[in-house]
């Protein structure tokens, strides 16, 4: 039997280390990046920096904000919601954490002279948030970030955030009525489930001239069917429970948006309808709404009352 004896010679031995030297770098340096990107940042700055501007549109954004996998605690500094605001303008967040009740928290760069509220729209895939900052009867609103602040604003959802996705409301609406092929520096989002359909803004934006009533965050829209007359004693005035009134007209005469820019809709809003009107809820159609007013007859006469239905339009 012959036994082989391998050497090597000493520039062998030298590529032979090099050789191992490249292979444990190339191990080390992976799990030294892994490392690094999974570590998160649990304190922020109480002051902003004053070059951050406010967008009026979403479009302008080129990235997704970022869910914090656990909340900094720390970062909280939650702002009262001021839900009638004039002048109002939007302004983007940065960042999110789901919180204990389902819902989440949103961050930003608040101004010291601003009230600030929340639009919140839920989809399958994505809770879509605007944040809209804007002037009070005795705060005006100057949009100046010097000195701002990082404040935050929690926001309840109709069912816990799971695994969906919170994004910009302007984007979501954007991508739901704008081909996919749409050149633009928004974050794509595509393959949108069609219940993005039912959002108030994009029924808006679609159908400008509709006459339509957003009603705890659902569209109500006219549907001559649900039209009916009813005499002022019969038991369908009886049935009727007043449940609120219109707040704003969005629309005036000449069927034309009265709000510039963005649209910062808020419940009680009306197309049509004009300010105060009221608006009744019938318990055996629950998915109906109405208004009433006296029915005229041809000849100038009124008989009875004239109830005019709005369906809600929700997917499905």
């Amino acid at each position: 039997m012959t036994t082989a004896i391998y050497t090597t010679t000493p520039c062998e031995n030298v590529k032979t280390t090099r050789y191992l030297l490249i292979v444990l770098l190339s191990i080390l340096l992976p799990i030294s990046a892994c490392g690094s990107g999974n570590t998160n940042s649990t304190t922020e700055q109480r002051t902003a920096d004053p070059s951050i501007k406010p967008q009026s549109s979403s479009q302008s954004t080129d990235q997704l904000p970022v869910r914090y996998q656990q909340e900094p605690l720390e970062a909280r500094n939650d702002l009262s919601e001021t839900p009638d605001l004039t002048q109002e303008h939007g302004l983007s967040w940065y960042r999110y954490a789901p919180t204990d009740d389902g819902g989440i928290r949103v961050f930003f760069a608040a101004s010291t002279t601003c009230a600030y509220r929340l639009i919140v729209r839920e989809t399958s895939q994505y809770v879509g948030v605007r944040l809209v900052e804007g002037s009070t009867a005795d705060r005006a609103c100057t949009f100046d970030r010097t000195g701002a602040t990082f404040d935050s604003m929690h926001a309840t959802l109709r069912r816990p955030i799971g695994d969906r996705i919170a994004v910009e409301l302007g984007d979501l609406v954007f991508w739901a009525t704008n081909p996919p092929d749409t050149l633009t520096d928004a974050p794509k989002l595509t393959h949108l489930a069609t219940d993005v359909s039912s959002i108030p803004e994009v029924i808006v934006l679609q159908q400008p001239d509709d006459d339509m009533i957003i009603i705890n965050g659902t569209v109500y829209a006219h549907v001559d069917w649900a039209d009916k007359t009813v005499d002022n004693s019969t038991d369908a005035i009886a049935k009727l429970t007043h449940i609120g009134e219109i707040g704003r007209q969005l629309n005036g005469k000449n069927g034309v948006l009265t709000l510039e820019g963005d649209l910062y809709l808020r419940d009680w809003d009306a197309t049509v309808l004009e300010a105060g009107t009221p608006v009744y809820a019938d318990s055996a159609q629950p998915s109906l709404v109405f208004t009433m007013e006296a029915n005229a007859t041809a000849s100038g006469e009124y008989d009875g009352l004239r109830l005019r239905g709005y369906m809600a339009m929700v997917e499905g």
